[in-house]
């Protein structure tokens, strides 16, 4: 027997102790690594595992749960299962719970839980008792094939029903069953079908080939969607139909039918096709008006154009009085010519809605200078007085379309000047702030002391055609589209427009208009007389018509510039590559080569002759064409008959060098 205190049994003690801990060590390492793998597994697998005590709060769940319910799953450690459980399925949940055993569950138990955002999610659960008395657990997304279930109980319930036709088929497309409206349609019985693809069938050479690799593209994918397309009956009637196909799926989430659902849309198809071709023949029909109405402008915009500039020329020579007050009667009566030609092509373009605003930074009082230089003499001739005022907190500039708002503020001081006949008429402008930042509305005010408006006759002055009454047209003339076309200029400027009685007697005409404010600069100074003095300047006039010329060539001299002509694009181009010009007015519509195509390749000619200024000088006037000019390369565009003020105020420019495409880069 070994004494306790024998060296030798001592350490066989110890190196038995020792081994057992090395042991338990190693067991315990393995044990903790295979949980370690356990676990990571279970973290990968798309089914929700949960573990509960048994009290039946979450000890243990899988990242599942967050793509499956929302939320963390690591913030529901801790809660009760149960409360995610919706109350009519509580009692279910229960009771499968107390029926649970500790061997591996077999039965899977539909049941539904609340989302974290509220909505419902079909489960099915099954579930093993553990010895502490807990439970382990898996739970299945279902809901969709719930889903598609229930929509496929609700659509085999009404299928017989219907007068859509349905049909259901197998996972590979083949028929399975189609309804009674289906047969009736096509003449297909089931049990001949029975099988076969529906296109197979349904489709023939007059079907969309496009369509038919897009259905069967969608079913490859098994995927729901929608179609529209050309199908024969089995005697070769062809009709239209709309059809909603949907896959349905099995418990495991696996496509096993398809259903179909088709509308017969023939008569539908015909009326749209009808529609269509109507639409397309009103449309063949607007351009053909439209192309009249540019051939109209252009024609008659020539002719105008002669007239004016011939009456201003015989204005500027000497006359005794009769011969002055005839030529004078001349050239007004050619503006009311004109004014109406505008207001005919305004009412055109508005009417199919080619009216498109500029969005160009302008100075307010530069634009009611326009107006006031442009009515002045008018104002003169009458013996009124016409006044106008800004107030000091109007923005100086602003992006929006001068040109527009020129036009409105010339037709209502035009009105207001030929309904009066003693007194003034007045302009003033104001400003508001916009609820959006950097954005203000502009008020203007035409106040005259003229013959007034009737209340009765208020509401019918902005529709088109329409004047106060049926002696206004023959007392004062006009086309009565004027205030039409002002309203709808002002509607598109993002105002209002509107008219009231004046205290003093007459009528007051406001409108507003919305426009963007631009960093303050300092307005060019207004131009005042076309025979302003700047240094004579090397002009080219481009322009096939020999009037247009003469009127132009005759202005331009009187102002003190040298002036050579070019017939022809052509010849434009080639005087250019012969001659220093400071600017050149260039017509777009010249034969052969015109007007856009001259200018294009005067720009790539070299550094110097390609930098000119060219300014557009057009009877253009009907479609937006501006912009597709100005693209070509053009530095600014002039509508005929010339308005000598413009004209003189562009040369200003010129000489002044703001033309310069060097400077600019």
């Amino acid at each position: 027997m070994t004494h306790p205190d024998d060296p030798d049994d001592q350490q066989s003690r110890s190196l038995a102790h020792d081994l057992h801990v090395e042991a338990s060590t190693r067991l315990t390492e393995a044990f903790v690594a295979s949980e370690a793998r356990m676990r990571q597994r279970i973290e990968l697998l798309a089914e929700i595992v949960f573990e509960t005590d048994a009290n039946g709060v979450i000890i243990f769940l899988n990242r599942a749960w967050s793509a499956a319910m929302g939320g963390d799953a690591t913030a529901m450690i801790g809660k009760v299962l149960r409360e995610r459980v919706l109350f009519e399925d509580q009692f279910l949940f229960d009771a499968n719970l107390e029926t649970a055993t500790q061997t591996t569950s077999t039965e899977r138990i539909p049941i539904r839980l609340r989302h974290d955002d509220g909505s419902t999610v079909w489960m099915e659960m099954s579930i093993v008792l553990l010895a502490d008395g807990g439970h382990l657990g898996a739970l299945r997304d279902i809901t969709r094939q719930r889903r598609y279930q229930e929509e496929l109980t609700r659509l085999s319930l009404v299928a017989n029903f219907t007068d859509n036709f349905v049909i259901i088929t197998d996972a590979k497309g083949r028929i399975e069953w189609v309804n009674a409206a289906f047969t009736k349609r096509t003449g297909y019985q089931l049990k001949d079908i029975v099988g076969l693809v529906p296109g197979h069938i349904l489709q023939g050479n007059d079907t969309d080939p496009v369509e038919v690799e897009r259905i069967r593209e969608n079913l490859r994918q098994q995927r729901a969607f929608s179609s529209k397309i050309l199908n024969y009956t089995s005697t070769g009637e062809t009709y239209w139909t709309m059809l909603h196909v949907n896959p349905i799926l099995d418990n495991d989430g696996v496509v096993e039918r398809f259903i179909s659902v088709q509308s017969d849309t023939t008569e539908l198809h015909s009326a749209q096709m009808r529609a269509e071709f109507e639409k397309l023949r009103a449309e063949s029909a607007n351009q053909e008006k439209s192309m009249f109405l540019a051939n109209m402008s252009h024609e008659l915009r020539t002719p105008i154009t002669g007239v004016l500039g011939l009456a201003d020329l015989l204005l500027g020579t000497e006359l005794n009085e009769t011969q002055r007050k005839y030529v004078e009667i001349l050239r007004s009566s050619t503006g009311v010519l004109l004014a109406v030609l505008n207001d005919v092509l305004d009412f055109s373009k508005i009417e199919h809605g080619e009216i498109k605003l500029e969005k160009t930074p302008f100075f307010v009082r530069l634009v009611i200078q326009n107006v006031v230089d442009l009515m002045r003499p008018q104002f003169a001739a009458k013996g009124l007085t016409f006044s106008w005022s800004i107030a000091p907190d109007v923005p100086t500039r602003l992006e929006g379309d001068p040109a527009r708002l020129q036009q409105i503020l010339y037709n209502l001081v035009g009105n207001a000047l030929k309904f009066t006949r003693a007194g003034e008429v007045s302009l003033s402008v104001s400003v508001r702030e916009d609820a959006e930042p950097g954005y203000h509305h502009l008020d203007f005010k035409v106040s005259d002391t003229g013959i007034g408006i009737p209340e009765e006759a208020v509401n019918r002055l902005f529709r088109p055609f329409v004047q106060a009454d049926s002696s206004t047209t023959r007392r004062f003339g006009g086309t009565g589209l004027g205030l039409w076309i002002c309203q709808r200029l002002v509607h598109l400027m993002g105002g209002s427009i509107g008219v009231r009685p004046n205290e003093g007697g007459g009528s007051v005409f406001w409108f507003d208009i919305r426009a963007l404010g631009l960093p303050e600069q300092s307005a060019p100074r207004p131009y005042e007389s076309p025979r302003a003095r700047i240094r004579p300047l090397n002009v080219l006039i481009a322009d096939d018509n020999d009037i247009n010329r003469l009127i132009v060539r005759a202005g331009l001299e009187r102002m003190g510039h040298k002036v050579d002509e070019a017939h022809s694009g052509a010849e434009a181009i080639d005087a250019v590559a012969a001659n220093d010009y400071d600017v050149i007015l260039m017509d777009m519509q010249m034969p052969v080569v015109d007007g856009r195509t001259a200018t294009v390749q005067i720009r790539q000619m070299d550094a110097n002759r390609g930098q000119i200024p060219i300014i557009a000088l057009t009877a253009d006037a009907v479609l937006d064409h501006r912009g597709r000019y100005m693209a070509s390369g053009l530095d600014d565009f002039l509508v005929k008959p010339v308005d000598w003020n413009i004209l003189a105020r562009i040369l200003e420019r010129v000489a002044e060098g703001e033309f310069s495409r060097i400077a600019n880069g």
